[in-house]
């Protein structure tokens, strides 16, 4: 519909603008890059176009356009804030860091109560090795009239420099106009406890866990949550943990059975069982703790691994085939997860096909002695 609109009205820039932003939203960076080009072509004036055109050139690893591109868009509205924002961040990919805080200052002296090209300005600085210049921005922009966005940026800066107190007055403040911000109380928690304040961490642990939150979230909360109150508990399963590492996995395991009547919502404890089992060849219990671990921790690499090894020595290996596809599906760039799949490939029978997934990971990996013996299996 879109394409006959185009050529029906060949002098309105919307349908191609249209046009290119489903390419993109589908990441047809290309389809985008030429749609947003000919809506150049028809409505040079317009600088959200240059914009869009940047961006999908970015996609496409063309920084060099991209850079033109938000320039021109800049020329026809030096106040458009994202193309700023892209440029700034096109040139650090350049190794031009150095030039973005001259992009930021031209912006805030036009703009001085725009309290997010402020901080933009103070991360340009730091980017560019200007510590100084960057915490003199901050304190500065702390005398706008509405400085929370300043503060909700700066916290974490005195934090990493050890100024507690400072910080956590910031989060605090931050805290009372979003209460629910997840991120935020997270980063409050680490401050409170950076402070020697451990006591009140829980509470703020709490909150979040009181909060819809995706799930690996939720699993890393709970653990802290547990490593705080039940931290006997949780010693004994790093013991058991380093005693595995050097050998002794049958006591280990004994010492953490026990445990999992305790530590249920602990990941760590499954990880660490999970391993353990399968290392002693007792592959359906090591089954059960994986599954365990994902259901709990679905973003946990290494518990794909886990159980994809269990299956496949059950002699479920299109069961632990599709899992691996699945995990590679979900990240896409782990080489980790890459590896296994490719061994699951191969003991599921497919064999062109781990033999074509190790050949791509020798070449992104290199010389690597640890995975020699998992590429002789998949190659055999």
């Amino acid at each position: 519909v879109l394409k006959q609109l185009h050529d029906k009205f060949p002098d309105d820039f919307r349908a191609s603008f249209a046009l290119g932003e489903i390419y993109q939203n589908i990441g047809n960076a290309n389809g985008a890059a030429e749609q947003y080009e000919r809506a150049v072509g028809i409505a040079p004036n317009e600088a959200s176009l240059y914009l869009r055109l940047a961006m999908a050139q970015g996609a496409m690893g063309m920084p060099v356009n991209a850079e033109r591109n938000l320039k021109k868009a800049l020329e026809v509205d030096p106040d458009l804030f994202e193309a700023r924002d892209h440029l700034a961040a096109v040139l650090i990919q350049q190794g031009r860091a150095h030039e973005t805080p001259g992009l930021w200052k031209e912006f805030v002296e036009k703009h001085g109560e725009h309290a997010p090209a402020w901080v933009k300005l103070a991360m340009a600085q730091y980017a560019a090795g200007d510590e100084a210049g960057a915490e003199a921005t901050y304190e500065r922009a702390l005398e706008l009239e509405d400085n929370l966005f300043v503060k909700r940026f700066y916290a974490p800066v005195l934090a990493e420099k050890g100024e507690h107190d400072r910080a956590m007055d910031f989060y605090e403040d931050c805290l009372d106009a979003t209460p629910e911000d997840v991120p935020l109380l997270l980063e409050y928690a680490r401050t409170l406890q950076a402070a020697d304040r451990e006591f009140e961490v829980p509470e703020q642990l709490k909150k979040v866990l009181a909060l819809q939150i995706d799930p690996d979230t939720r699993a890393q909360t709970i653990a802290w949550l547990i490593e705080l109150e039940q931290p006997k508990r949780v010693e004994a399963v790093e013991t058991a943990r380093q005693r595995m590492e050097s050998g002794e996995v049958e006591s280990a395991l004994r010492d953490l059975r026990p445990l999992k009547n305790w530590l249920g919502d602990y990941w760590k404890l499954w990880a660490v069982l999970s391993s353990g089992l399968n290392r002693t060849g007792q592959h359906e219990e090591a089954e059960e703790a994986a599954t365990n671990l994902l259901n709990l921790f679905p973003g946990c690499e290494p518990g794909y691994g886990e159980l994809m090894e269990a299956l496949s020595k059950q002699g479920k290996t299109e069961d632990a085939y599709n899992l691996m596809r699945f995990a590679a599906q979900r990240k896409p760039q782990s080489l980790g997860i890459h590896v296994n799949l490719a061994l699951a490939a191969r003991r599921a029978g497919k064999v062109e096909e781990a033999r074509h997934l190790a050949q791509q990971l020798r070449e992104a990996i290199g010389p690597n002695e640890e995975l020699e013996p998992v590429f002789a299996e998949i190659e055999a």
